[in-house]
């Protein structure tokens, strides 16, 4: 088996449980991000066969997976919420969920652990190791991963793939090369795929708390400016009690000490809405980012 380790941390709370609702780390939770960010970045729209070859690498109710994902804790910094979030107005808004569920305790900003991938051929490590890249770099893990949830910063990591690295310099070279490299599909499809486009604005924070407080207010101010389209930043919301995760995702990296804030839209069709009502939608969040202080990291015009 081939096997490649990364030390992580985590730069926000990351609200993951366990089948006993205490804080747990899942390999099952991180192995599903990496299948979701393979199916977000793939190259083609026969479903069947993006099915079938999902199942050649992560596995099926047919095929034994030819990849395995280890979770192994390096510290175990658990608190209780309210002494994480506080009475912060701001972030008890982004984080809400997990609060209205009464959970206890999570996952602080600062704890440690290894992700471990192993493979049975070097394609299989190829593409679980593409996938983990993306899921590190552009999302988050357990709930409220598209607010900001669950964000981790790679301290260490042994790559076999020269041209994939983990350990970031500088933002848009780091996305650049990688992403040049990983060669995610961006059409659009029936389920969630790759963003079009990236946009990313760095922070003044002297922290985490910081951070997120801005993405935060962002996200509220965008859900004031688009009154009238509600159901693109999540589902349930009052009378609607359809549910649906929102495609926008706002997401908090950190480099050598700095935040940035990410904000991106997954691509693809929602609930059966006409496109041209999420495009509409996504080119005022968009044009509203750039009037705002965000630059372009990646993707099309």
């Amino acid at each position: 088996m081939r096997k490649t380790s990364l030390e992580v941390e985590t730069i926000t709370p990351m609200f993951m449980y366990g089948a006993g609702g205490e804080p747990e780390l899942r390999a099952s939770e991180f192995k599903g991000m990496m299948r979701f960010w393979w199916r977000a970045a793939y190259g083609g729209k026969d479903l069947e066969r993006m099915r079938r070859d999902e199942g050649e690498i992560f596995g099926s109710t047919e095929k034994k997976s030819r990849v395995r994902v280890e979770v192994i804790p390096l510290n175990s910094e658990i608190s209780p919420i309210e002494e994480i979030i506080g009475r912060d107005y701001s972030l008890r808004y982004i984080y809400f969920s997990p609060i209205l569920q009464r959970r206890r305790r999570a996952f602080k900003p600062g704890v440690k652990f290894k992700i471990q991938i192993s493979a049975a051929e070097r394609k299989a490590e190829e593409e679980a190791l593409k996938a983990l890249w993306l899921a590190v770099n552009l999302g988050g893990f357990g709930a409220r991963a598209r607010r900001c949830g669950g964000n981790l910063k790679v301290h260490r990591a042994a790559s076999p793939l020269n041209s994939l690295s983990f350990e970031a310099e500088d933002l848009e070279d780091f996305f650049g090369k990688n992403l040049a490299f990983i060669k995610p599909s961006t059409f659009e499809g029936e389920y969630s795929k790759f963003p079009r486009r990236i946009f990313y604005k760095e922070i003044s924070a002297a922290g985490w708390k910081e951070a997120v407080r801005e993405a935060s207010e962002l996200l509220k101010t965008l859900r004031m400016e688009n009154r009238g389209s509600r159901e693109f930043f999540g589902l349930p919301f009052k009378k609607n009690k359809k549910r649906r995760s929102s495609p926008l995702v706002l997401k908090i990296s950190e480099i050598n000490g700095k935040y940035f804030l990410l904000v991106y839209f997954l691509s693809g069709t929602f609930m059966g809405r006409e496109d041209r009502d999420f495009i509409e939608i996504k080119n005022r969040v968009e044009d509203f980012l750039l009037e705002n202080g965000f630059n372009k990291l990646w993707g099309s015009k």
